[in-house]
């Protein structure tokens, strides 16, 4: 086990993907400020810089994904697990090294974009209210909701032997899991708790 983690963390500090992944957390969280501050700015809207940090998630989705398919396929599809099998790693053992290291490679990309958000975004937007009970909890759900993700692209990943086929498959999973999926949820909890019957009217 330790020996899979020490080869996984090697491959995560050399793959460009992780750097390319910060960039574009990293540009997509500036753009947001940006977009906030302009019309914080214009209309003098009452903006606060902690409702950003949600904001991280949709892009990070789909980061995450590309770089899940394409880490993880890598190995699946150039045979490096079936490589550790033979010698003696249990399935099990490669799957929980994987999570690990992918997870910790996708907390570093959120730990940019919430970084950002610290440093720029508080400040220019608007201080925290109330830290215990808001602030803290949106960056324990931010960070909750990444490692979820990342588990259920993993494993959908791990079966497929295709980069390639993996790679589409994991981003169309994080399509569905991060805009779809909580778009359906909201709709449905935003519907009124009664529907109103129709009328009938005898015009005769």
């Amino acid at each position: 086990m330790i020996r899979l983690l020490r080869s996984g963390f090697r491959r995560m500090w050399r793959a460009k993907l992780l750097y390319l992944g910060m960039l574009a957390v990293a540009g997509s969280t500036l753009g947001v400020l940006i977009n906030n501050l302009y019309y914080k700015t214009l209309w003098d809207l009452p903006m606060g810089g902690e409702n950003l940090f949600f904001s991280d998630v949709s892009i990070i989705g789909v980061v995450i994904a590309v770089f899940v398919g394409f880490f993880v396929g890598a190995e699946h599809e150039g045979g490096a697990f079936r490589n550790k099998v033979v010698s003696g790693a249990d399935k099990w053992e490669i799957y929980l090294a994987e999570l690990v290291v992918t997870t910790v490679a996708s907390l570093l990309m959120l730990t940019v974009g919430a970084g950002l958000v610290i440093a720029v975004g508080v400040p220019l937007l608007g201080g925290v209210k109330d830290f215990a009970s808001l602030f803290l909890p949106q960056i324990l759900c931010c960070f909750l909701s990444v490692v979820s993700l990342n588990a259920l692209l993993l494993l959908a990943v791990m079966h497929i032997p295709s980069k390639t086929v993996g790679t589409v498959t994991a981003i169309l999973l994080s399509l569905v899991l991060v805009y779809l999926l909580p778009q359906t949820l909201y709709n449905k909890l935003s519907e009124p708790p009664m529907i109103d019957g129709g009328g009938y009217v005898d015009d005769f």
